[in-house]
């Protein structure tokens, strides 16, 4: 497609040119402003091809996240987790004993001290407290300092509750949605990622 505009905007610009060349000899007095018009054309159809920013179509987006599998999700949250500074394992699909992500800081000091352990639940429903119950089992199991669970969905009211009281931290789909807009992942981005 990228092609097929370019080739279109090369025709029209030398149909310009030669309609340049031609009508200053119909009306000779005008001769400069005809002949440069289509120069100036040129250079501008041009120039707003190849300056225009475009929309990333390839961008994820909450509808996307919506559509993919719970693989799909851990790894998109890998990548999401990895723009962010963070090294990320995907755990087994499994016996992963509440664990579906396993982060931490770049850094290579301290690992058990800075690992946080995701539980990732992409529901058409709200997220219940057993997701709690799930990373809070799985942060003592990995040894880890924190414990995430991350939703496309939201999370009832006794969750929130039982993730106050064991310091789990909660991304709902709101929180999610700010996380993507500030380090966008694309399609791209995703092919080949294998973080097991």
């Amino acid at each position: 497609m990228f092609k097929s505009k370019i080739s279109g905007y090369i025709i029209w610009s030398l149909l310009f040119l030669l309609l340049g060349s031609i009508i200053p000899l119909i009306k000779f007095g005008k001769l400069i402003v005809l002949t440069m018009m289509p120069l100036i054309m040129f250079i501008g159809i041009t120039c707003m091809k190849f300056f225009t920013v475009k929309k990333d179509k390839s961008r994820i987006t909450m509808v996307d996240i919506d559509k993919m599998t719970g693989l799909e999700f851990e790894k998109f949250l890998g990548v999401l987790f990895s723009k962010q500074g963070y090294q990320a394992e995907v755990t087994q699909a499994s016996n992963d004993q509440g664990a579906d992500l396993l982060i931490k800081r770049s850094s290579k000091l301290f690992w058990r001290k800075n690992k946080t352990v995701i539980q990732a639940k992409r529901y058409k429903n709200n997220v219940g407290n057993s997701a709690v119950q799930e990373v809070v089992a799985a942060k003592a199991h990995y040894n880890c300092k924190s414990a995430m669970v991350i939703t496309n969905s939201k999370f009832t009211a006794a969750a929130k509750k039982l993730a106050i009281s064991n310091k789990v931290k909660l991304w709902d789909r709101d929180k999610l949605k700010q996380e993507v807009k500030k380090n966008p992942v694309s399609f791209t981005d995703l092919k080949g990622v294998n973080m097991t």
